[in-house]
């Protein structure tokens, strides 16, 4: 009996050798709690929090009623009344003045929608609408509103809306005189092999009929008149600033859109594709000085050297490519909308095109028309854009006139869109891209040659123009193109004729597009 009893003993003492008691595992644990452990880092104890700047309730209800005169409503740069009235409810919930302020706001929402309407300006409804649903969701007269905006949609959906295509005011062709200089440059662009990214899919796109086969030949010469508008005319410009620019009342500009013209007409050589109705101007040969002098304000290192360059005469489109000519060749195109405004309509210039999409639109014409139609060259653009000038921008050095020529990142766009860089001071009334051909044309009867949107070129984006590129040397493989020409919520600088940006090959973004040339 004794023995197993010894083995059981002998058993659990070699148990109790083999675990810690508690007093040793208490010194192993204050052991490694009083070990340091080490880091790259300094950990330093933390400031008490500083004690908040209040300001009362009657200051801020000051500073409200500031921003309601002012009228930036719900967006500005040095803040907006609803925020301000939000901020006193925070600190008084059922305040009557900062209450009656919001719903001051949302009265002034839904009389501007109800503007829209009367006029018939869909997007702006849309616009104004929206944000009366920022200022209250179950305001009263949202669900009215989405009715008359429904049926305004559907009215205008049905409407036939054909493309602009310009009347010859002469039936006769009339030659105009053109130099015989010798062209020294004669830029050659190459087909362009870019995959086409995905497109953005925010609003069904009409479908639109495809054109399969040419119409054959036609090569006459027109004589248009170019518009000069010389009379004020108040369209679009309700006054809903919800923004101020360097607290600076800017008004709309004084000569715009839909004008009589006072001043001779212009007479141009043009041709019209007839596929497209697309317009082409004749640019005669001709030199002109490249780039931008040192002396030039707001210029880049890229537009230098300045240089003398020579030009062959060509055929270019007198407006961007537009979405309607645009859908005849890609029907499901669609070019979306921006900040709940539609970029999508016929007239507007097509967007979201990458590099090769414009170059396979070139082809397809080319190959309707039997014409070789392509990109410009950017020494080609900027030849055309300059029309014979020497200043900064075509029109003169005068930025405050650019709304006359241009539609530009300005007080339209500042109001409408999300921006917080300087624009242009002055107003041109549209808040996204403008239906082409709404302003003063270039002396070589170019509209939207500034402006609008940024236009693809066959050029190779380089630093500078050492060495110049004479032809056309960009590939699909070029990590950059060049772009001329700025666009609609593009700082001012760009629309600068020597001015260059460099952009991808495959961007298809809310600001680009192009316009086609002809050769001889």
């Amino acid at each position: 009996m004794l023995r197993p009893f010894f083995l059981h003993a002998v058993i659990f003492f070699l148990l109790l050798k083999a675990f810690p008691t508690q007093a040793a595992e208490n010194q192993e644990v204050n052991a490694i709690v009083s070990t340091p452990i080490e880091t790259s880092q300094t950990v330093t104890a933390e400031e008490p929090p500083q004690p908040a700047i209040t300001v009362s309730v009657p200051e801020l209800l000051e500073i409200c009623q500031g921003h309601m005169e002012a009228k930036r409503l719900l967006t500005g740069k040095s803040g907006t009344a609803l925020a301000c009235y939000k901020e006193v409810l925070q600190l008084e919930p059922r305040n009557p003045q900062a209450l009656a302020g919001i719903e001051k706001i949302a009265q002034q929402y839904q009389v501007w929608t109800e503007r829209a309407l009367e006029k018939e300006e869909l997007e702006r409804a849309r616009v104004f609408l929206s944000r009366l649903k920022q200022v209250n969701s179950k305001h009263h007269a949202i669900k009215d509103l989405t009715i008359k905006i429904k049926a305004l949609q559907e009215k205008q959906a049905t409407a036939v809306v054909l493309p602009p295509v310009d009347t010859p005011t002469s039936a006769s062709a009339e030659k105009s005189t053109v130099s015989t200089t010798p062209a020294i440059t004669t830029p050659q662009p190459p087909p362009l092999t870019q995959s086409q990214p995905n497109r953005d899919k925010t609003e069904p796109a009409v479908n639109k009929p495809t054109i399969s086969k040419p119409l054959g030949k036609i090569d006459t010469s027109i004589v248009v008149p170019t518009p000069a508008p010389t009379q004020a005319v108040t369209t679009n410009t309700e006054k809903t600033n919800d923004v101020d620019i360097d607290k600076k009342n800017i008004e709309p500009a004084k000569e715009t859109i839909a004008t009589v013209s006072k001043e001779p007409a212009k007479k141009f050589k043009t041709w019209q594709e007839p596929n497209t109705k697309m317009i082409f101007v004749w640019i005669p040969d001709g030199c002109f000085m490249l780039g931008s002098p040192d002396t030039e304000n707001q210029r880049y290192l890229n537009e230098s050297p300045q240089q003398k360059v020579c030009v062959s005469g060509f055929w270019m489109g007198q407006t961007e490519v537009t979405n309607g000519q645009y859908r005849l060749f890609d029907a499901q195109h669609h070019s979306g909308m921006y900040s709940e405004q539609s970029l999508d309509k016929d007239e507007q210039p097509v967007i979201k095109v990458t590099w090769q999409n414009a170059q396979d639109y070139a082809k397809w014409l080319s190959q309707l028309s039997g014409y070789q139609l392509q990109l410009p060259s950017e020494i080609q653009w900027e030849y055309a854009n300059r029309a014979g000038t020497n200043s900064p921008y075509f029109w003169g050095d005068d930025a405050k006139q650019a709304c006359l020529y241009a539609n530009v990142h300005d007080a339209q766009s500042l109001q409408y869109n999300p921006f917080n860089w300087a624009g242009f001071e002055c107003n041109d009334t549209f808040s996204v891209t403008a239906p082409v051909k709404q302003f003063r044309a270039n002396p070589f009867g170019l509209y939207d040659i500034a402006g609008n949107v940024w236009e693809w070129t066959c050029s190779v984006y380089t630093p500078n123009y050492t060495p110049l590129e004479k032809n056309c040397t960009a590939t699909a493989s070029s990590p950059f193109v060049t772009v001329r020409g700025g666009a609609w919520n593009y700082r001012p600088t760009f629309l600068r004729a020597a001015a260059r940006f460099a952009m991808p090959p495959n961007d298809n973004s809310h600001s680009g597009g192009f316009r086609l040339i002809r050769l001889k």
